[in-house]
Formats: structure tokens, sequence, C-alpha cells
């Protein structure tokens, strides 16, 4: 539930394809009164119905508790929706379990039936575009709205603030790329290329935020993970509750990756990790890292790199000072430093030894295209504010847009 504005974010309930609704005229704004809210305990765990959401403001038994599903009546759905000519309730998802602290309403609403049998697709799929196209106009309005106007404030703090944060894991940013099954939107590369050009167009220290998690901090759990290593991940990953970080270049292996000398020995059922990662996103606040290290010592190339999931809180493992740089100064990245830390064998990504390189390929290929989209929709933001500033900057009497030379720029831009 945003709290600025009590609505329940059609993102956020991405399992199902979107009501379409006739709005409210005067602010596009549709109330579905509900039957009832289950709600899941945040400590327990449990479900509980707790009947009628309330007509006006919060309700205090509510404040440790949150959504998981709104049912409402089919006949209080606007004329035009689908939806109305069914029979009984509608059940709402809300995979995100947001907070219940608002009325509840609605903006372009997404639904899955409380019974469904729908198969859950085990690779990414499009989604349908009265699906999609809610997504991205939330994204742009949130960008709009929400990050470009605080852009000045990361800057300041270097960091950013924690109620932005919040908003990113309640539109659902951290698990854009995560299967349905464990809380994400399980986007393809193409829709989430188009989310991230929305999120280019501010501050890359948002993006970096979130990304490191959607994408190679979790890309490796979802493509050669086990599924004991998804069940346990993933779904903490998609709420934005644990931040997942990529640890593969070294003091002495950039662009030559396969040359890292971080080892794992095998002693028993465990491995113990030992080594130096440079220039790891997210490093302070993240609460597992991917880690590449060597399993073979006699191949010295990728054929001897295996990949290990990491928690932070692991004895021996220790993150430097934050690393000042001339740029993304939201964005923080440091040094990270393992040190005979043991790991149980079940943190091998995949169960297997020596293929670790080929995960972290995969993960990257991936990432190579998020962060061109996201390159191009900086680029689209720096077009707008040049032909911006083009149209209100006058020069002998007039915009120095209506000058030839200005123009063939700007149109050379585009």
């Amino acid at each position: 539930v945003d709290r600025r504005t009590g609505l329940l974010r059609a993102h956020a309930s991405f399992l199902g394809r979107a009501i379409e609704h006739a709005a409210d005229e005067r602010n596009g704004i549709v109330e579905l009164p509900g039957i009832g809210i289950e709600q899941a305990d945040r400590h327990a765990g449990g479900g509980r119905d707790l009947g009628n959401p309330p007509a006006h403001g919060p309700r205090a038994e509510d404040a440790d508790h949150q959504i998981a599903a709104l049912r409402i009546d089919h006949r209080s759905l606007p004329s035009g929706c689908p939806e109305r000519r069914s029979e009984g309730p509608v059940c709402l998802m809300n995979q995100g379990l947001m907070r219940a602290t608002q009325p509840v309403y609605y903006d372009n609403a997404l639904r899955l039936p409380a019974q469904s049998s729908r198969p859950v697709p085990r690779s990414p799929m499009p989604l349908d575009h009265d699906v999609l196209n809610p997504l991205l106009d939330t994204v742009r309005r949130f960008v709009d709205e929400r990050l470009i106007p605080n852009e000045r404030a990361v800057e300041e703090a270097e960091d950013v603030p924690p109620d932005i944060l919040r908003e990113m894991k309640d539109l659902g940013l951290f698990g854009l790329t995560i299967p349905r099954q464990f809380g994400g939107m399980d986007l393809d590369m193409e829709d989430e290329a188009r989310v991230i050009y929305e999120i280019g167009r501010t501050h890359a220290s948002y993006r970096s935020a979130f990304a490191s998690t959607t994408g190679i901090g979790s890309q490796g759990i979802v493509i050669d993970g086990t599924d004991e290593q998804k069940q346990h991940y993933l779904p903490r990953m998609a709420s934005g509750e644990l931040i997942g970080a990529f640890a593969l270049t070294e003091p002495d292996s950039g662009s030559d990756a396969a040359a890292l000398r971080t080892t794992a020995k095998r002693d028993g059922d465990d491995y113990v990790i030992n080594g130096s990662k440079r220039y790891v996103t997210n490093a302070p606040r993240a609460g597992v890292f991917t880690v590449m290290a060597r399993t073979n010592p006699d191949e010295k190339g990728a054929a001897g790199v295996s990949a290990f999931l990491v928690e932070a809180g692991t004895p021996g493992v220790g993150t430097g000072k934050p690393d000042r740089k001339m740029g993304h100064h939201g964005t923080l990245t440091s040094d990270v430093v393992f040190e005979d830390v043991r790991v149980p064998k079940s943190a091998l990504i995949g169960g297997r030894e020596n293929v670790g390189f080929k995960t972290a390929m995969k993960v990257l290929d991936r990432g190579r295209l998020h962060i061109a989209a996201a390159a191009c929709g900086a680029a689209h933001r720096l077009i707008d504010e040049s032909l911006r500033y083009a149209v209100e900057r006058k020069q002998f009497g007039r915009p120095i847009a209506d000058f030839q030379l200005i123009q063939a720029m700007l149109a050379d831009s585009r």
C-alpha cells in the first residue's frame, strides 16, 4: 500500500492479467470495496482473515501484518471490467506482501483467481501488453515524481534515502527478473530492458540500489541454482529483504576474469574460501555474495572456477571502506575479503564444481543488455534536458532552439 496515496500498486500483483476498468474521471482511481483481507503475520508467517477493510484510515491491529490477498465482490467492479461477469469474489494477490497501513484502493489492479491452476512458466515469458504497459506507466511516474526530485539528496548523502528504497521494494523492482513462484515478476530480457530504460532516466545510483539483486546477484541462482538454493534465497531477494552482490573482479584480474586467484579448498563436507574481491556493488549492504573461486588449482583458466553463495555474516567475511568515485555517489562499492571462510557444500551453486565461470558469463550476458538499456535511458534524459534548455535559453532576442545549428545538434542526438 502506497503510504502517500493509499493505492495498492498494480505492479505488486503481477500474477495475472490486468483488470480493464473505467476509472473515475476525476482522479483515475477506482475504489473496490473488499469482502475480506487475508493477511500474513510478519513473524509467524501464518494467514488470517480480518474481515472488511477499514473505511477510513489505518487499523491499529494491522500494523504488524501484511496484505496477502484481498477478495472483492465482483459486483463492485466498474462497468467494462471482464471479471464483473463472474460469480462470487475475485481474489487480488499481493506477492510483495505490503503493509496494511492505509485504506485499500486499486489502480490498474492485477488479478489471479483464488483457485488458479495455471502452470508457472519455467522460463521468463513476455508480459501481455495490458500487464506490461501499466507497469511501465507506474515506473515512469515513480521516476518523474519521486526519483528525479530527490537526485540532489542522493548526491549530498552519497546514498539512496531509506524511504525511496522502501518504495522500490513495494514497487517490486527487486524482483523484476525473479520467477513468479518465488515472488518476482519473471520479466524476460526485452521487458526488463524497457523497465530499466525508464529507470535510466534518473540518477544511476537508484538503479544500482536494486539491480545488483534483481540482476547479477540473483541470476546465478535463477539460472544454475539448485531447487533448495532457489527456495532459500529468491523469495527474500524478490521482496528486497535480502540484497545480493556479485564478487568476481579481483585486484589482479579485471577484464581477464578467468585469472582470478581466490581459492575454495574442499575440507570434508565444507569448502574453505580465501581471497579478495574488488569493486563489489552493494557490498556494504549485501546479505549474500555470489563468489567465484578456484576449486581446481591445476586449471589456470576458466575451467577450474566454481560459484558459491556466501552469506555476509559468515565468519571471515569482511568488507572494506566504500570506494570514493567520480560518479555514482549514491552507489556503495567496496572490497570484500574472505579469510578462511568455511561454507557447506550446499553453498556450491548448482552443486557442481568447475562450472562457475560459465555461470558468471551467463549472468553477465544478461547484465550487459541491462546496462545498455540504462545507458539509453540516460541518453534520453540528456536529450530532454538539452531540448528544455534550448527552448528556455534566449540569445539575440529569441530561444536558441530557433537556431538551425542547435536544431541540427538536437536532431543528431536523437
